[in-house]
């Protein structure tokens, strides 16, 4: 079950009441939560940079072919391979969601890293070619995790504000997110009024703060309808299933599982902002969005999605 509760000073200091805005919790049944799902086949396409041919982005997309809504994946600093994220991508491939996974690199890792200023522009230029005819970019989401949901925030802003992308539907939803590079308290002032937000972050997570996912939570000027932040708890006596910075990642990973954490915490809540978001779907949306009260929601209902 998810429990939600909102402090309603926003006002009120960062550092004393970072995690007071939502609290989720998750209660595990024994059995995984399961929502219809159309299955595809898929395909992958490797785009190269045509100056030094590195790989610098994949396509995986439903077999048909034809304009399809999209998800821009950003990984954790150094996953450059899909497979990391299988069992999330499939699932996203699966309701007929083109995903489109950027391989990008730094040469130092700091809050400030180059992946936010010319190499990222390099980057979705080829976005914006690779996908052409192959995506409704008039529906598009924003899916990241670590570093990747770090730098989500300017290259949405940026993207959307340059080529209007998203007018019909847009989303992001950051997994355990670190720092927030090229991110500015601009950015946040310009952040798209129609884009709706989740932040997601995980209870026994020893890699990235909780914080610095409710801080952005909280500096983002967005309405409450719009914007949740999801605490996941390890289920309880929890052994095998931690509630931690794996938690994303597929057994193809190192320290990664496909199990109930992801299918009743991430694939749920993906679901039901594909419907809310790209389909308009009311309580869908409100599941995924919440409405700024307290809340309690079961998971496993269908007439979430």
């Amino acid at each position: 079950m998810i429990s939600t509760v909102r402090e309603k000073n926003e006002g009120i200091t960062m550092k004393k009441y970072c995690f007071l805005y939502v609290i989720v919790m998750i209660t595990f049944f024994c059995a995984t939560v399961q929502s219809e799902t159309t299955v595809y086949s898929y395909k992958t396409d490797t785009i190269r940079d045509p100056s030094s041919q590195r790989d610098r982005l994949y396509i995986i997309r439903p077999e048909i072919k034809q304009e399809y809504p999209c998800v821009l994946f950003c990984p954790r600093f150094g996953s450059d391979n899909p497979a990391d994220y299988r069992g999330l991508i499939e699932h996203i491939i699966s309701k007929g969601v083109l995903v489109v996974f950027p391989v990008y690199e730094a040469n130092t890792f700091t809050r400030r890293s180059v992946e936010v200023g010319p190499r990222t522009d390099v980057i979705f230029s080829l976005v914006a070619r690779a996908t052409k005819n192959l995506i409704d970019t008039t529906r598009i989401g924003f899916i990241g995790h670590s570093y990747g949901a770090g730098i989500i925030p300017a290259i949405a802003t940026r993207l959307m504000d340059r080529t209007g992308w998203g007018s019909n539907g847009s989303f992001i939803y950051l997994m355990s997110p670190w720092y927030y590079p090229g991110t500015s308290s601009r950015t946040l002032e310009n952040f798209p009024k129609s884009t709706d937000v989740i932040v997601q972050v995980f209870y026994d997570d020893n890699i990235n703060d909780p914080r610095i996912g409710s801080y952005f939570f909280q500096m983002l000027k967005l309405p409450f309808n719009q914007k949740e932040f999801l605490v996941v708890p390890s289920p309880p006596n929890a052994i095998r299933h931690k509630s931690d910075f794996q938690v994303p990642l597929s057994a193809d990973a190192f320290g990664g599982s496909d199990d109930i954490l992801d299918s009743a915490a991430i694939y749920k809540m993906i679901d039901s902002a594909f419907a809310g978001v790209f389909d308009r779907k009311k309580s869908a949306h409100t599941f995924a969005f919440g409405t700024g009260s307290t809340r309690k929601i079961p998971l496993g209902n269908q007439g979430d999605t």
